[in-house]
């Protein structure tokens, strides 16, 4: 069950992809996610880098709690702090959707058949195809924004996917659900105009 304070956060968390997602002419969420990912690395890695230089200044004054080297630190860093992109990919042989890195990007793959039934054979779309596609979509993007550095702990990944706790899915169905309302509202919106 998802406590109330966490359903605020993960609430905030979307209004934040929600607003990122309206500077784009496409309502993509996915560009959002990326844009917001990559300001939160940027940030992270300067607190990182901020705390190294306060070690190497204590190491110099006789009080240092360096246990390895600067320039395993810097690598350190780089890594867990590198850019990475959100590439979404439709897979032949994929039968569920699932988020996962493979150390350069995040990666969301998709069943091809997802797509495949949104458009029927008269041309016409299945909304409820449709629906379950940009459900999914959402739903692993959810992971991506709110497990992401999961998705980077060796401790917690089996070939570079993400070992889901029930917690964890549960937040990521509420992150789908509050995103697709504010996505509908927009397209709502758009269409009145």
């Amino acid at each position: 069950m998802i406590s109330t304070d966490r359903k605020v956060e993960i609430d905030a968390c979307v209004d934040n992809v929600h607003k990122r997602a309206e500077e784009y002419q496409l309502s993509h969420a996915t560009f959002a996610c990326g844009s917001l990912l990559r300001e939160a690395v940027k940030v992270e890695k300067g607190k990182c880098i901020d705390e190294l230089k306060n070690e190497i200044y204590a190491s110099t004054k006789g009080n240092s709690s360096m246990h390895c080297s600067i320039e395993e630190r810097l690598n350190c860093i780089e890594q867990r702090y590198k850019l990475r992109r959100i590439i979404v990919e439709y897979i032949e042989r994929e039968i569920y959707a699932r988020a996962l890195t493979d150390g350069d990007n995040y990666l969301i793959l998709l069943p091809r058949s997802l797509s495949a039934n949104c458009v029927l054979n008269n041309g016409k779309y299945d909304s409820e195809a449709i629906h379950k596609l940009r459900k999914t979509m959402a739903h692993e993007l959810g992971h991506i924004m709110l497990h992401h550095n999961d998705l980077e702990d060796d401790n917690h990944i089996h070939r570079g996917t993400l070992n889901l706790t029930k917690d964890q899915d549960e937040e990521a169905v509420h992150f789908a659900e509050k995103l697709l309302i504010l996505r509908d509202m927009r397209i709502q919106a758009l269409s009145k105009i």
